[in-house]
């Protein structure tokens, strides 16, 4: 009996703690669902952003990958998709598109070169604020030493190369690479020829004038307009002279029009004069000759 009520007593008391940690989560249930709720949201939320990455990173390597080659083409695809990797890609192709149109105008127009340089430096200058290491870093960081050298920024240029050493993970041929080249601007061969090259800046060619409504003509290139000569307007005597075309002859006619006989003066007849036959004249005819003999009859002579 003693431990039937024992066994009851603890059944009791288990019970009890049941129904008071019920009426606890009771009280706290509300604050529990909310909990639940703003789990579920941040990671449906959570979800919704990461499948919008997804598809805008997959947006922006598609551009890059059909886009031309020109800077700002690259550069227009390098805003549009700000924040992905594909846009730092795009800022160094950007870079390296301009570092390329400043070297082929260098020596030509100095002016046209500087443009392109400066442009490549802001393109570079984004890449490395960003990212301090690997491929992309090292690829920048030279393509920048390179435009700075380009606008004869010699201490800035020699600075950049030596940084390209302390990138991690820089590729071991541009490292080698940039030493040397920052050897050889600290020099006093490169502080002789960036004298002379800051020095001597070419103006440009010159190129002919070119006519109204059409591009700056190349010397020496040839040129293909096969447009057909605009007829001058009537009273114009800059225009080219028209040749008169005379009507075939036609073979049997008269070059003018006969002038009509003894027409009255005056007259404005349009009407062709009336056609008078030619006099026929008779043809002669001969006497037939008659033989005397024939006729039986002779001369007088004959007849005495």
């Amino acid at each position: 009996m003693k431990s039937e009520r024992q066994q009851n007593q603890e059944t009791d008391l288990i019970a009890d703690k049941i129904e008071v940690f019920l009426l606890k989560v009771k009280q706290l249930l509300p604050q529990i669902v909310s909990v639940l709720a703003v789990v579920v949201i941040g990671l449906l939320a959570w979800g919704l952003y990461y499948s919008m990455q997804n598809a805008k990173l997959s947006r922006a390597w598609t551009a890059l990958y059909f886009s031309d080659t020109t800077p700002s083409d690259l550069e227009s695809i390098a805003e549009d998709f700000n924040g992905t990797q594909a846009e730092l890609w795009a800022r160094q192709l950007a870079g390296d598109s301009h570092l390329a149109k400043g070297a082929e105008s260098i020596f030509t127009n100095r002016e046209i070169s500087n443009k392109h340089y400066e442009n490549a430096v802001a393109e570079y200058e984004k890449i490395v604020t960003k990212v301090d290491s690997g491929l992309l870093a090292t690829r920048a960081t030279w393509g920048l030493a390179q435009a700075e050298e380009g606008l004869g920024k010699r201490d800035q240029a020699a600075t950049a190369y030596k940084k390209i050493a302390r990138i991690e993970n820089a590729e071991s041929t541009l490292v080698a690479e940039a030493s040397k080249r920052a050897e050889w601007l600290e020099s006093a061969e490169g502080e002789a020829f960036f004298k002379w090259f800051n020095e001597n800046k070419p103006a440009g060619i010159a190129l002919p004038p070119a006519f109204p409504d059409q591009k700056p003509a190349i010397p020496g290139a040839a040129t293909f307009d096969f447009s057909s000569p605009t007829a001058p307007a009537p009273g114009d005597s800059n225009g080219p002279a028209t040749p008169a075309v005379e009507p075939p002859k036609v073979d049997g006619a008269p070059a003018t029009t006969p002038a009509v006989e003894n027409a009255p003066v005056g007259s404005t007849s349009t009407e062709p004069p009336a056609a008078v036959p030619p006099a026929v004249e008779p043809p002669a005819v001969e006497p037939p000759k008659t033989d005397p003999t024939a006729s039986g009859g002779g001369s007088q002579d004959e007849k005495l």
